[in-house]
């Protein structure tokens, strides 16, 4: 798989993925966040977990950075959509070859009996991490209240305090 993955990362195809990514996400945090977990899982499915995080996480701080995101929610949504996609094949977690052996399934029996379980796990995870890395304002945060001014009249994606101790959200 690595040297599969090598030949592949030289052709510059994971570049393009996440550059198309955040094209079609038009910039939104959000839709870029659903198409990168959306990329992760389904490269993950086909490549072992590790390998997979290894070559998004680059182009997510590529693309972060690009848009002023903050990276963190990013790759903690692409790490755990790495673990639920590798989980749909036998090729995409180690620990499923040995489930499968000693269960005695074949590549498509594992396959037929987990792939659609997994997509409709991809599916609420997305959902999840909208209401998981929401905006938070500064009246429902908690700790200690203080008077603060916003930066601008417009929601911002660096909603916040200007005074605040929390970090600000990506969206």
């Amino acid at each position: 798989m690595m040297v599969i993955v090598s030949v592949l990362r030289q052709t510059g195809v994971f570049e393009f993925v996440a550059i198309w990514a955040a094209k079609r996400a038009r910039g939104r945090p959000y839709r870029l966040m659903v198409m990168l977990v959306l990329i992760t899982a389904s490269a993950s499915s086909l490549l072992d977990n590790v390998t997979t995080v290894l070559l998004i996480a680059p182009m997510t701080f590529l693309v972060c950075e690009r848009l002023g995101l903050a990276v963190a929610p990013y790759l903690i949504a692409e790490v755990m959509a790495s673990n639920i996609g590798g989980t749909a094949t036998l090729i995409g977690d180690p620990p499923n070859i040995i489930i499968a052996g000693r269960a005695g399934l074949s590549f498509n029996d594992f396959l037929v009996h987990l792939a659609p379980f997994i997509v409709v796990l991809t599916a609420v995870f997305c959902v999840v991490c909208r209401w998981l890395f929401r905006p938070r304002s500064p009246t429902t945060r908690s700790g200690p209240r203080r008077s603060c001014r916003w930066r601008s009249a417009r929601r911002s994606p660096t909603t916040g305090c200007c005074t605040s101790r929390w970090p600000s959200s990506p969206w």
